[in-house]
């Protein structure tokens, strides 16, 4: 093996370790990748960046700024919300609405676009307690949560997964988002 494959190896193993501790961000340390590869000479300097110059990279960085756009404005939101409401509660349901918009999506841009612009709908699994593996594992939480020690009010609920006492007309607890046990 040459010096430069066993260098790059080592560069390797010191970012595998540095992404699994997670100590550093991810693109903190892709930079850091490339910096210790030039100067350790195993590419040459103009090869740093050159990456950066190709059509996929400013495609992605691109659509970074574009997701961000679109979630800060609010419009994945309310594309989020309109799709939900098509598809319901039923997960089935909800995968062939967003097949189907992925594949209306596709036909006016770029399909890693799509794909981009459809991510925030992965948050309905939080939003409305899909799987039924979910709602087996909160029936579980509740059984094994210990009793809270301090009486809640009369139109108090206490939350069996952190003990938070509220309101007993929010339908999960805003500390945990478990549901209620009432």
């Amino acid at each position: 093996m040459t010096s430069s494959a066993l260098i790059t190896l080592a560069i390797l193993a010191v970012a595998i370790v540095l992404l699994l501790s997670d100590r550093l961000r991810a693109d903190l340390i892709a930079l850091l990748i490339l910096v210790a590869l030039g100067v350790t000479h195993v590419i040459s300097p103009s090869e740093i960046f050159s990456g950066f110059s190709r059509s996929a990279v400013i495609t992605i960085m691109a659509l970074f700024i574009l997701t961000n756009s679109l979630y800060r404005t609010g419009v994945t939101h309310w594309l989020g919300d309109r799709l939900s409401r098509l598809g319901g509660r039923q997960p089935a349901r909800l995968i062939l609405v967003v097949m189907l918009s992925g594949a209306m999506l596709s036909w006016f841009m770029n399909t890693i676009a799509a794909g981009a612009v459809l991510a925030i709908l992965s948050t309905w699994r939080q939003k409305y307690d899909l799987t039924e593996l979910h709602e087996l594992q909160q029936k579980i939480e509740l059984e094994e949560a210990e009793v809270p020690e301090v009486a809640p009010e009369a139109d108090e609920v206490v939350c069996l997964s952190c003990g938070t006492a509220y309101s007993s007309r929010l339908p999960v607890c805003p500390n945990c988002k478990h549901m209620s046990g009432q």
